[in-house]
């Protein structure tokens, strides 16, 4: 009898987890929104730091407050992200203008890589 308490007991539990995180729904507003609005760049030439690579980017846009450096990766190059989220209906045309400056080794969209 103790086993069939264990298992009433482990599937009410399992079952008041999915009412609150059903319940959770209410909150999607503040959920992060997907795909991420962001990109990588890679100086041609290296960059003294954060500031100098943030003026270097902002330098080549026509809205360059739509866009903030959002961390650095290894080998030189930066992640940046669009400002605000939403504002992602324009990446395509921001990466093309900085590709195009000549003043980046690559330009790419921030996203998960599948390797087949």
């Amino acid at each position: 009898m103790n086993g069939r308490r264990a298992i009433t007991a482990t599937a009410a539990f399992v079952a008041a987890l999915v009412a609150a995180g059903c319940a959770g729904g209410a909150h999607e507003a503040s959920a992060p929104v997907w795909p991420p609005a962001r990109f990588i760049v890679k100086p041609r030439t290296p960059v003294a730091g954060e500031a100098q690579i943030e003026a270097l980017v902002r330098a080549k846009l026509e809205r360059p407050e739509r866009v903030r450096l959002f961390r650095p990766m290894s080998g030189g190059a930066y992640v940046f992200e669009m400002v605000p989220p939403d504002a992602r209906d324009e990446l395509p045309a921001i990466i093309a203008r900085l590709r195009a400056s000549g003043a980046f080794e690559y330009v790419e969209i921030d996203a998960p890589v599948t390797i087949r």
